[in-house]
């Protein structure tokens, strides 16, 4: 887990972005899909994300959507969970919150070579069993 310590070592910025949210499971569809978050208190390490769905496995890859900038694609992992409200005049009414530490900086030929290998272990058929041989009864 992250500690306090260890969550402001580095500069963060207060950078509110659309995000795109993969998981595993999201390449079992053509065209994959995602779950939309945006972002929060962005560091070198990692950010804080903000989610009206629940994001479930820890492993994910994000692609933060830059309006007339490339497209930034990084894998990373899901460090803490929680809930936050919407907003302060709702403030019963939570949003999910992750912490992520980034793992590494994919280019788009990474991430489409990644999505195109998550499709192929999704869509790959059991090898098939042989038949049963008929053994001759005496």
């Amino acid at each position: 887990m992250t500690t306090h310590d260890d969550r402001r070592r580095n500069f963060r910025a207060d950078l509110r972005t659309v995000v795109n949210v993969y998981t595993p499971d999201s390449f079992s569809t053509t065209p994959p899909t995602f779950q939309r978050a945006w972002s929060e208190d962005v560091s070198a390490t990692g950010a804080r994300l903000i989610s009206e769905g629940e994001i479930e496995p820890d492993k994910v890859w994000l692609k933060f959507l830059a309006q007339g900038k490339d497209d930034c694609v990084i894998e990373a992992e899901i460090v803490r969970r929680g809930k936050v409200p919407r907003s302060h005049f709702r403030t019963r009414d939570k949003l999910h919150a992750y912490g992520v530490r980034f793992l590494r900086l994919l280019n788009e030929a990474e991430f489409l070579e990644l999505s195109l290998d998550q499709v192929e272990r999704v869509t790959a058929k059991p090898e098939a069993a042989s038949p049963p041989r008929k053994v001759p009864v005496s």
